[in-house]
């Protein structure tokens, strides 16, 4: 499921360190944002919208997969604030697999994993 860019924990990074230091947890699918952010589909259909706004998703994409697309948007967000055009930052093995179970593809979906942007 993960690739190499994504085989990592979250124990790694400063700023996820540092947010999960605010609540004491040993993961940060433990810290009490995360579902809220990350996981509650209330606040990922509100997000969806804004991303929807903005040209972010295709249309067409079923229910677990727009979850999925933003969750992972969310968190980067909840991280690391808004990164700007063509930024992208690899997350967590942890992040990824919380976010990819509660939001398992349906059929025949595959999981597409971090992509770094393509070069200018």
């Amino acid at each position: 499921m993960e690739t190499q860019d994504e085989s990592f924990c979250c124990c790694e990074k400063d700023k996820i360190m540092a947010k999960k230091s605010d609540h004491d947890v040993g993961c940060i699918t433990d810290h009490p944002g995360f579902e809220a952010v990350c996981l509650n589909p209330w606040v990922l259909d509100v997000a969806y919208l804004e991303y929807k706004i903005k040209g972010y998703v295709e249309p067409g994409e079923s229910l677990p997969s727009k979850y999925r697309y933003v969750g992972y948007r969310q968190f980067t967000r909840w991280m690391y604030g808004k990164l700007g055009w063509r930024r992208r930052i690899p997350m967590p093995a942890c992040v990824n697999k919380a976010i990819h179970n509660a939001f398992p593809p349906q059929g025949n979906q595959t999981y597409k994993g971090f992509a770094w942007p393509p070069l200018p």
